[in-house]
Formats: structure tokens, C-alpha cells, sequence
């Protein structure tokens, strides 16, 4: 579960970061250079977002894995 969990935020961080790209050179060829760098920063902080969120879950992979270790070894 936690593995699909982060796969999928992966690749939602991954389509966002291109769309926001996308996006941010055709606005910089309507409008400005600056709108380019403040829709490129907006995107690479949600992305960082969702990246930040996988490793959570990444993390809480790890501590479960940890717990189950250590309950095999006090039963046995």
C-alpha cells in the first residue's frame, strides 16, 4: 500500500513539475520574465511538497519494517 502510495505522488510530482515548466515558458513569452520565475518557483515548491510527502511515507516504511523485526525477534 505505502508503496503504490508513493509511486503514485512520484509521478504526480513528476507531471506536475513538467506542466508548471511547460506553462512557465509560454507565459514568459506572453507576459514577462518575472511571471516565468514566479510560476517555476510556485511549481518547484509543490513539488517539493509532494516529494517531502514520499519520503514520509518512505520513512514509515522503514519504521514498520523495524517494528516487525523487533516483534519476530522478542517472540522468538
Amino acid at each position: 500500500m505505502y508503496y503504490k502510495m508513493e509511486e503514485i505522488l512520484n509521478k504526480i510530482g513528476g507531471i506536475i513539475a513538467v506542466i508548471g515548466f511547460i506553462y512557465g515558458l509560454i507565459i514568459s513569452i506572453k507576459e514577462n520574465f518575472y511571471s516565468m520565475l514566479f510560476v517555476w518557483a510556485v511549481t518547484f515548491f509543490v513539488c517539493m511538497g509532494f516529494f517531502i510527502f514520499s519520503e514520509i511515507i518512505q520513512n514509515q516504511k522503514l519504521i514498520l519494517k523495524e517494528l516487525q523485526s523487533e516483534k519476530v525477534k522478542q517472540e522468538q
